[in-house]
């Protein structure tokens, strides 16, 4: 955030912040609480892989409901409220950012749940690297708030891929 705050003017940078804290507001609706209660119920159960599989199977689609009613909230909230196209653009991508966060959060509550915690260290420090050096990249090719909305909104897909990945 600082080399963000540095490298681009300051309406940017309050239209950037607006917009976290504009879909952070909703985030809870996304989750419910639900990563929270993966971790206890699959410590509870983890010897039995069929039931975690269930359990997956059955929370999975829940998580999916819940983040595109909270996308379509967003999405339809901020054009209720009719901000500046460029300010809308960019809840768009924070609020895919902070839609995809739930799953990575459940992703990553099998880990806890099954105690393989060094995996999700891995994913968090490959992730945050990534994160690092895209919008670093962002930062130099430009200075439009648009553009590293969208290279923090990519960011996210490398921990998505890492947990899949880490999780097979």
């Amino acid at each position: 955030m600082i080399l963000i705050a540095r490298n681009i003017d300051v309406e940017s940078f309050g239209k950037f912040t607006f917009a976290i804290s504009f879909v952070s507001l909703f985030l809870i609706l996304a989750d419910l609480g639900l990563s929270s209660f993966s971790i206890i119920e699959i410590a509870r159960n983890r010897i039995e892989k069929k039931w975690m599989l269930d359990y997956i199977h059955s929370v999975f689609p829940l998580k999916l409901i819940l983040s595109i009613l909270t996308f379509l909230f967003i999405s339809l909230l901020i054009n209720l409220i009719q901000y500046p196209q460029d300010t809308k653009i960019i809840v768009y991508f924070m609020g895919l950012i902070y839609i995809l966060t739930p799953f990575t959060e459940f992703i990553a509550s099998l880990f806890r749940g099954i105690e393989k915690i060094e995996c999700e260290g891995i994913i968090m420090v490959v992730k945050n690297l990534f994160l690092f050096l895209i919008v670093v990249t962002a930062l130099f090719l430009t200075h439009n708030v648009i553009f590293i909305s969208g290279a923090w909104t990519i960011s996210i897909f490398s921990r998505i891929n890492g947990l899949f990945c880490l999780s097979k």
